[in-house]
């Protein structure tokens, strides 16, 4: 008796797993990923931080950048 009970709540077990598991992966599909600036300016290092470059959004150089709007960046 004791081993059709350890059969049966290991069956509930694994259905529920499966249950939250579709649920997060649920989630992660509406998920959306942030939406990129239009711009990145990046600014140099030291006392001044002088504006340096101008970055597209999707630009992999701009690490140090922040984010900026087009009229922003016209002036």
């Amino acid at each position: 008796m004791t081993r059709r009970w350890l059969e049966l709540t290991m069956a509930r077990m694994d259905e529920r797993i499966t249950v939250v598991r579709a649920a997060d992966a649920e989630k992660a599909r509406r998920r959306f990923a942030p939406e990129l600036p239009q711009w990145r300016i990046e600014y140099g290092i030291g006392v001044r931080r002088a504006l340096e470059w101008v970055h597209a959004g999707d630009c992999p150089m701009s690490s140090r950048g922040r984010p900026a709007t087009a009229q922003s960046v016209a002036q």
